[in-house]
């Protein structure tokens, strides 16, 4: 959906099926209702009470939030649902102009949470002050978070903003940074920050930051692209846009809960240079390896495998052990809940009934899925991976008698094999030269030799 007026329109929130978005250039709210026969997006309604209204946030309760930059406060109002269509009801305003507590100079992005006591806290961020200002949802000021600098709990023109309990995430766009915080009504602390290097592009710019689908979705402006990193800053995965359609002149992002009418946990809305349009995330598993990619039941090293995979939301996975002829020999997952981020499940090379697989070639099958509010799967994401066990016997020493040998006497080596075959064992004096060789044949299972 495109947009007139000012070029940088903002995203608001999903409220049963509609959208509301803030069109700044036009001192307007428009309501824009989903169609999910077509999805696309209609204008339902406007309103236009305020003089620059900026960012929106919605509580959960029934209440949204507005920035009114050039009145210098936050407007809040009830949505009424009733009837035949969603309506604004002005409850209060909070904020004047200032450097004060509870004042405001540039007030610029908006974020709502329940913290850890599931009490509304409502966070204000001001370019010009260059700090975030906590309030209680009716409007009362609790907490001044932060100073102008580059220290930790510090901010250059703080952007945006994602808040979950007590857990803050600040797009320090100044020092190019995302900084998380722990923030109670008594104060907050530093946990750490998230700057460019390592597989996120050198010339980032931090400008907004969301939380959705158990993971952060980072806006860089500069590049036009969405960074998704865990919670704890482990980088993930790079979005660009939809297939033929890259994101130009990206600005916000926004994530579209169950109740809205997509019925999905994988969707996204972004803002543009007077473009809105929905983007389809999905659940994926990436960065698939086994290791080792060679091994063997009956070995001393190397008996297991391990499959390493990453997740990019929060989901359910089935993992399957597949032979050359794609028959099924061993299920290590069924519908398995597994949260964003990296995993890892271990093959012990048997199948389901405990007996060790014959050596080959064999493939991991993964499937990652997400569900939809009625619990059905709406994104299915198949990914297959080849790991072998040995052909050759495994020879593994259970024991040798006595450990200490003289001249003229013998030991006896009892071992396994895990497959009939040919040994050749060595033995080695004190200065590692061999003294002795016996060559002997032995069955699957247990041997002895001396």
């Amino acid at each position: 959906m495109k947009l007139a007026g000012d070029p940088t329109p903002y995203l608001g929130q999903f409220l049963n099926g509609t959208m509301v978005i803030v069109d700044p250039g036009f001192n307007r709210l428009i309501w824009n209702h989903y169609n999910p026969q077509n999805e696309k997006y209609g204008i339902r309604d406007m309103y236009q009470t305020m003089k620059y209204p900026r960012a929106i946030a919605a509580d959960g309760d029934g209440y949204i939030y507005v920035t009114d930059v050039y009145d210098y406060k936050i407007v809040k109002y009830r949505v009424d649902v009733s009837g035949d269509g969603h309506r604004l009801q002005y409850v209060a305003s909070f904020g004047e102009i200032g450097s004060g507590n509870a004042q405001f100079v540039d007030p610029f992005h908006i974020e709502i949470t329940k913290n850890n006591s599931g009490v509304t806290r409502v966070y204000v961020s001001d370019l010009s002050r260059q700090d975030i200002q906590m309030f209680d949802s009716a409007g009362n000021f609790i907490l001044k978070i932060g100073e102008v600098g580059s220290g930790d709990g510090q901010f250059n023109t703080p952007r945006g903003m994602a808040a979950q309990g007590n857990v803050l995430y600040v797009a320090d766009t100044g020092n190019n940074r995302i900084q998380k915080l722990n923030v109670s009504d008594a104060g907050y602390v530093f946990v750490s920050a998230l700057s460019k290097g390592g597989e996120l592009p050198a010339d980032i710019l931090f400008t907004d930051v969301a939380l959705g689908n158990g993971g952060l979705y980072i806006v860089d402006e500069r590049n036009n692209q969405i960074h998704l990193v865990s919670q704890d800053f482990d980088y993930l995965k790079s979005y660009q846009g939809n297939p033929g359609d890259p994101f130009n002149e990206l600005r916000d992002i926004t994530f579209v809960p169950n109740s809205s009418g997509f019925g999905s946990l994988s969707q996204a809305v972004t803002v543009e240079k007077k473009r809105i349009q929905s983007f389809r995330l999905g659940m994926e598993a990436i960065n698939l390896s086994a290791e080792p990619a060679y091994f063997h039941p009956l070995a001393l090293e190397n008996n297991t495998t391990k499959l390493k995979y990453t997740l990019t939301e929060n989901g359910f996975v089935k993992l399957h052990v597949k032979d050359a002829n794609s028959n099924t020999v061993r299920t290590l997952l069924v519908d398995q809940p597994k949260g964003l981020g990296r995993h890892e499940e271990v093959w012990d090379g048997r199948d389901n009934n405990g007996n060790i697989c014959p050596g080959g070639w064999y493939q991991f099958e993964l499937i990652a899925f997400d569900n939809n509010a009625n619990g059905h799967a709406i994104k299915w994401d198949y990914k297959y991976f080849p790991v072998q066990i040995h052909e050759a016997p495994i020879v593994t020493i259970q024991s040798v008698a006595p450990s200490v040998i003289a001249i003229g006497t013998s030991a006896v080596v009892n071992y396994t094999l895990s497959k009939p075959g040919s040994v050749q064992m060595e033995v080695l004096d004190q200065n590692s030269t061999v003294v002795q060789t016996v060559t002997s044949t032995g069955v699957e299972g247990n041997n002895t030799i001396a």
